[in-house]
Formats: structure tokens, sequence, C-alpha cells
């Protein structure tokens, strides 16, 4: 089984090294917004989940959704919806910088703060205590108080002069939207030969073998699409269970 979950970890970020050190590099520049741009399947999870542990590895304290909870921001979300999720966020965060795993820890939406001002002395308090990353996925364009997301709480975020940085992930389409961006990453199509390398170790470990016509027509698919490399380690993950 810890082969398995080996092999399936390694396949996450084949290709990906580069735009991984580009993100920590980033971290020099707090406060910041950054994007994440790709277009479906490119791997913005992947590459958001292992910047996060990255970013934990250093001590800084990582916000965003759970696993099947959903993204902070959506084109149906309201602004009070907004600073509730991010109040609730704020408030799992123990005295140490860390998130707290306990429900106990977290108010109910109804007494989130939903004053503005209030909001950012929240996270400026919060960065006395440690470097913090805020991250929102998927990030729609058609967010109903765009405005004011980009101008006033990305403006006045950044502007508290404290080591916080604001990563988005979304569509180009959508990103391109943003005016207050410090930094943007994109992630494009993967190296064939590096996508090849990987499969031809990966498949070496599959029984039977993939023929080399199939593995040509996996290296051209996966090198467009890279979530297809997790899909193709999550069955050797099944087969080696």
């Amino acid at each position: 089984m810890a082969s398995s979950t080996s092999a399936l970890a390694e396949a996450r970020l084949i290709g990906r090294e580069q735009e991984l050190k580009e993100l920590e590099a980033l971290l020099e520049c707090a406060p910041a917004v950054v994007t994440v741009a790709a277009q479906p399947g490119m791997g913005k999870s992947a590459v958001v989940k292992a910047f996060s542990e990255l970013c934990r590895a250093k001590g800084w304290t990582v916000m965003g959704p759970s696993p099947g909870e959903a993204p902070l921001v959506g084109s149906r979300t309201t602004k009070e919806q907004f600073l509730a999720r991010i109040g609730q966020l704020l408030n799992s965060i123990d005295t140490a910088g860390r998130v707290s795993t306990s429900s106990s820890s977290l108010a109910s939406a109804s007494a989130m703060p939903r004053n503005e001002r209030r909001l950012l002395a929240q996270v400026v308090a919060l960065a006395r205590l440690a470097p913090a990353v805020l991250i929102i996925e998927d990030f729609d364009a058609d967010l109903r108080f765009a405005g004011w997301f980009d101008r006033g709480f990305l403006t006045d975020v950044t502007g508290c002069k404290r080591h916080v940085i604001v990563l988005l992930t979304g569509q180009p389409a959508d990103l391109a939207h943003l005016e207050h961006v410090d930094a943007a990453v994109t992630l494009g199509p993967l190296d064939e030969s590096a996508v090849r390398a990987r499969f031809e170790q990966i498949g070496s470990r599959l029984r039977p073998r993939p023929e080399p016509k199939e593995l040509a027509e996996y290296v051209r698919k996966a090198s467009k699409s890279p979530s297809l490399m997790t899909s193709l380690a999550v069955v050797l993950a099944l087969a080696e269970a």
C-alpha cells in the first residue's frame, strides 16, 4: 500500500516542478496576489496542493476550503456569504497560527464578522502570528461582487504590509478580469518526453504491460491533460492493493 500511495503522489506533479519553484519564490514577495491560470484538466488543484504542503512545511498558515467543501467564491456567492466563509476560516486558526480541525472551534455562519474592516483587522492579526496563504480556487469572473473583491478585498489584504499571499486559481479568461494581480503562473501542456519517461516507469509495473501504441497515445493525451497521469496512478494503486 505504501508503494501505491507513493506512486500516486509522484504522478500528480510530473512536469510542474518549475511552476512550483516560481510559487515558492513568490513567498518572499508577500503581501501579494498570485494567480494560477489553466484550462480544466491541467493540474491546478495538484499544484495548489503541493504548494500548500510546501507552505505548511515552511511555517505558513494555509487557509482554504477542506476537501469536499464548496469553493470560497462562485458566480452565485454573495458578498456576505464570502465574508462569512473567510471569517469562519479565521476563527478556525488557533493562537499558534495553525488551522484547527476541531469543529467546536468554528463559529456559526451567523456569528461571522461581516464588517470589512473588522475582517481585515483579523487578517492582519493572523499575519502577526505567522505568514498566511489564502487559497481561492476556481475563481469565476461572473462573481456578483467582483468589483469589490478585486479593488476592495484584494487591495486591502495585500495593503496590510504583512506576510499574506492570496492565491487564486481559475481559467485564463476569468482571471484576466482581475486588476489587482502581482504575479501570474500559467500551466500549459507538459513536455511529452518527461511524460513518456514517467509512463514507462509506471507502465513497467502494470500487468499486462501497455503496448507501444497504447503508451504513445496515452502520452499524447496526458501531455495535454495532466490529470490523466493521476488516473493511471490510481489504476496502479488499485492493481497493487
